[in-house]
């Protein structure tokens, strides 16, 4: 069977939104076989029974990856797209799903149609708290209205505050990701890193220019439970410090210099040093520091929680400091 498009689905502990997820899968009307990969990362909860049901349902369409120890969410992603055997792929998380039944069919029709394109790109819903709003609407989102040169993606993922191009809402092509993968996995994939979306996005840019077609191709829940969303400013810090050194070494891999990027890396580091004091353990800061060497040149702030962070005393007085914001 000739798979046109592989869409890949990886969850952990959401029994309460995987059916939905994978639902808004089954329900793009699409002219050719698709292929659904659902990645379990040993979720201790229902939620690998839920997607048990849909690949006994489904076993035309659903392949559910074998159960296996946790992985994290590298190593569950990237073996979903080993498993995948489409020309093209998608992917959906466990507790966003997609909007339009015809965004597959509309963006595969823009890649068919524009073989010069490594991957293309639409509008997607952001819900905070029970709001939804859509990117269409809000100009910080303009710069992903439109086609877009392979090095203006690799900038806009690297050089992200906030504004991050969403991969759930993109469809990219599957070979020259593969082959990238195959020639050095080092560059896409590092377990240390805790993230996919970053590395894949400015590796697509790094392949081809991306597309863009309006139609609104997934919400992405910010209160979804995921890593990136606790409180606990601990587990915070361990996740924006694993981005913070992959966009480091990105720059390094694609030769993309600091400076390029030095308004997000100074807001990164500060965001940290906050966490890091909030954390208020010596790994972390020790952490921290490290991540600051290799920051040239390193802003005031990040330098300032630099020193402090070295000692209970310097931790004390930023504190006491902080409601004059430092």
């Amino acid at each position: 069977m000739n798979i046109k498009a592989s869409i890949i689905i990886i969850t952990y502990n959401q029994e309460d939104t995987i059916g939905k997820a994978i639902e808004s899968v089954l329900a793009q009307r699409y002219a050719w076989p698709c292929q659904v990969v659902v990645g379990d990362d040993a979720s201790t909860d229902g939620t690998r029974a839920v997607c048990e049901e849909y690949a006994a349902r489904y076993p035309d369409k659903v392949l559910l990856m074998p159960a296996a120890p946790n992985k994290g969410i590298v190593g569950n992603y990237f073996d979903c797209l080993e498993a995948c055997q489409g020309q093209y792929v998608a992917d959906c998380a466990g507790d966003d799903f997609w909007c339009d039944r015809d965004r597959l069919q509309i963006q595969t029709d823009y890649l068919d149609s524009h073989p010069q394109d490594v991957a293309v790109i639409s509008d997607w819903e952001i819900e905070t708290g029970g709001r939804v709003t859509n990117t269409r609407d809000n100009e910080d989102y303009a710069r992903f209205r439109r086609h877009m040169q392979g090095k203006d993606m690799m900038m806009a993922a690297l050089d992200s505050q906030s504004i991050f191009p969403l991969l759930s809402a993109m469809l990219y092509r599957r070979e020259p990701v593969r082959q990238m993968l195959c020639a050095d996995p080092r560059q896409i994939r590092r377990d240390e890193w805790r993230c996919e979306d970053l590395p894949l996005v400015t590796a697509l840019g790094s392949l081809g220019n991306i597309g863009y077609v309006p139609v609104t191709a997934s919400r992405y829940s910010v209160n979804g439970g995921g890593v990136s969303n606790t409180s606990d400013s601990g587990r915070l810090y361990d996740f924006y410090s694993r981005a913070c050194g992959c966009v480091l070494d990105l720059c390094e891999i694609y030769g993309i210099g600091q400076k390029e990027i030095s308004t997000a890396l100074d807001c990164r580091l500060k965001y940290l040093g906050n966490l890091a004091l909030e954390a208020g353990d010596d790994g972390r800061a020790q952490d921290f520091r490290t991540l600051c060497r290799r920051v040239e040149p390193l802003g005031v702030k990040p330098r300032i929680y630099s020193m402090m962070l070295r000692s209970p005393a310097g931790r004390k007085f930023l504190r006491t400091i902080k409601s004059i914001d430092l």
